[in-house]
């Protein structure tokens, strides 16, 4: 095992898909590839994405999402880490 890879890490690293829908005014967020999932509602208008087996966030969805910030700063109760891709982040550090 590389330096490198004991470094790393046991996040697996996910892409994340944002999808707004104008017409429904709802707003879907993606962690990894479409799949089944459980909706649970964490508050009005909000629901998150679980894995039916290991309960993981899959993602969320906003409805009345524009509404909704109209109405209060909208804040989501879901907690995220967020990264650069490697290669990216590499040459960010090296064109400094």
């Amino acid at each position: 095992m590389s330096d490198e890879q004991r470094g790393r890490t046991a996040a697996v690293e996910k892409k994340l898909t944002i999808h707004y829908y104008e017409e429904g005014d709802e707003l879907n967020v993606l962690v990894g590839k479409p799949t089944e999932a459980l909706y649970v509602e964490l508050e009005d208008e909000v629901y998150v994405r679980l894995d039916p087996n290991t309960q993981e966030v899959l993602g969320f969805t906003i409805t009345n999402f524009r509404a909704r910030g109209r109405r209060r700063k909208g804040a989501v109760p879901i907690l995220g880490h967020f990264a650069l891709p490697r290669k990216m982040a590499e040459r960010l550090t090296t064109s400094r």
